[in-house]
């Protein structure tokens, strides 16, 4: 069936989860995609001032520029360890920040649609927390923090074109005492409203102002929902590892395995992104289990657009 297929990683920005195709692409950066059952397909090429999307040929013969005959040998190798049969290979160039599209028409039509992304670089604060006295506290290190970081950054940049760096460590005593767990108290109609008896609060009003993003790590989290939720929420904070209220984040100790896919999932969450899915492998997963590293369409574009805000 006429489609158009990622060359390489699906962790390199392009998703398949829709009927139009989405890749990113670095702006100055290049993806390479194919066009499978496409052999006749008429070609519509739109947006070109955004990318630039040429068309390589395996056969070397019939490429006349610098970029076709670079990217000749790679399209033909790709062709076939796959063993696809007379593909069509796209060259995808980021010029500007924009949208082009790339459209195939056969008896039917099959549309890619390629977002140029520059580079994004997010400074984020992280906190180990004690409360006062120091009975409850966050036993999270700062080389956990570090691999937790450096797995997000395996994996984000390539399909966001977003970076963190970790601006700084901060360890905190709160000036109350907490109970064995933090009590994270809100709406059910709104889980972004919080009401009286959270103690986010209290944990909160220590965040470095300087940076976009905080992440605080406690030793337990609760959450009590007040009110009827409405029908068909995705959000059960019933037992929550993470949570996050608009750009803080707080993370319980007992996230081990899977905390970097954590992390991950509550960036995306603090940069805009409130749903879930339940999609296999994918990072906005509602449950730890089934979670994993890919990113789609509509989560990267809204932490894009809301990595400028």
């Amino acid at each position: 069936m006429l489609d158009f297929v990622s060359c390489f990683s699906d962790l390199n920005g392009f998703d398949d989860s829709n009927p139009v195709r989405w890749q990113m692409v670095p702006l100055d950066g290049e993806r390479l995609v194919a066009l499978l059952d496409g052999s006749s397909a008429n070609i519509e090429i739109s947006g070109q001032s955004f990318a630039s999307i040429i068309e390589v040929y395996t056969n070397n013969a019939l490429n006349k520029t610098a970029d076709q005959q670079r990217w000749a040998n790679t399209a033909a190798t790709i062709a076939n360890e796959k063993g696809w049969k007379n593909p069509r290979f796209f060259l995808l160039k980021g010029h500007s920040e924009g949208t082009a599209k790339l459209t195939a028409k056969t008896s039917i039509t099959r549309e890619l649609e390629v977002s140029v992304h520059s580079q994004r670089n997010l400074y984020v604060t992280f906190h180990i927390v004690q409360d006062k006295g120091g009975k409850r506290y966050s036993s999270r290190s700062e080389s956990e923090i570090t691999s937790m970081l450096a797995e997000v950054n395996s994996f984000f940049p390539a399909q966001t074109n977003i970076k963190f760096t970790c601006h700084f460590i901060n360890y905190i005593e709160l000036d109350r005492k907490l109970g064995g767990s933090v009590v994270y108290k809100y709406k059910n109609s709104d889980p972004d409203v919080t009401v009286s008896g959270d103690e986010t609060k209290h944990i909160f009003e220590y965040v470095d102002s300087g940076v976009p993003i905080n992440v605080f790590f406690v030793w337990d989290i609760s959450a009590k929902g007040v009110g009827s939720a409405p029908k068909g929420t995705t959000f059960d904070p019933r037992d929550p590892i993470g949570l996050t209220y608009g750009r803080c984040i707080l993370i319980e100790d007992k996230v081990k395995q899977n905390a970097g896919l954590v992390l991950g999932h509550e960036l995306t969450h603090s940069l805009g992104h409130k749903d879930h899915h339940a999609l296999q492998g994918g990072l906005m997963h509602l449950f730890t289990e089934p979670m994993g590293k890919r990113i789609y369409r509509n989560e990267a574009k809204t932490v894009y657009a809301n990595s400028f805000k």
